[in-house]
């Protein structure tokens, strides 16, 4: 279970029922053939910001309430691509880049314990298969000094490392002694000693996917 002040920092909510609304009462106007009704999902309510406006907002179903092939997250209609947390790396010299939203949680309060933390950002992709919808945004924070990212190693992951290799030589991959930044967190695994760690070591950049220090 995350913090109290680690659901607020990224105002993560929570819809108690599943239930169907209008798309125009959303400000959608629905494309011919499709449904008036859009449904809302019982489950985590994950919204991404950038610059004050919301990009998208993705529901996580919750896991014993999954049906047959349902997918874990659903994204709203209307909903645009996005990067969860690309406020944070503006002006920053470091950036820890992750997946899941949920990962992003945990990183951040690690990042926030660790000295300078002012200087260091984190974003999640939400979703490694958006990336090509996502490479304007990813531009915005190529400049950094540093990229240290933890992608899992499922295809879609993979497929993430080497599309941000084509766009950045300052990329590291960095191992983690659990699945995610969640599981890591809760598991009690002392995530800022992590963090710390990788600021300050020096530089490994991956020239390849199989370069993993």
């Amino acid at each position: 279970r995350f913090s109290e002040s680690m659901l607020h920092t990224w105002d993560i909510g929570f819809n108690p029922s599943t239930r169907y609304e209008n798309k125009n009462d959303w400000g959608l106007t629905p494309l011919e053939g499709e449904s008036p009704k859009m449904m809302l999902r019982r489950g985590v309510v994950i919204p991404c910001f950038e610059s004050g406006i919301i990009s998208y907002i993705k529901i996580r179903v919750l896991p014993k309430e999954l049906q047959g092939d349902e997918p874990k997250y659903r994204k709203l209609a209307g909903s645009l691509p996005g990067i969860m947390g690309l406020d944070t790396v503006l002006k920053t010299e470091i950036v820890f880049a992750t997946e899941g939203e949920l990962n992003l949680l945990p990183l951040w309060a690690a990042i926030n314990r660790v000295p300078d933390c002012y200087k260091i950002g984190a974003i999640s992709f939400g979703s490694a298969s958006d990336y090509e919808a996502l490479k304007p945004n990813i531009e915005r924070f190529i400049p950094v000094k540093r990229i240290i990212a933890y992608f899992d190693k499922d295809k879609a992951g993979m497929q993430a490392r080497q599309r941000l290799l084509e766009m950045s030589g300052k990329v590291e991959f960095a191992k983690l002694n659990a699945k995610d930044f969640a599981d890591a967190y809760q598991n009690g695994n002392d995530l800022s000693a992590w963090v710390q760690y990788h600021i300050e070591r020096a530089p490994i950049f991956a020239g390849d996917l199989a370069f993993e220090k």
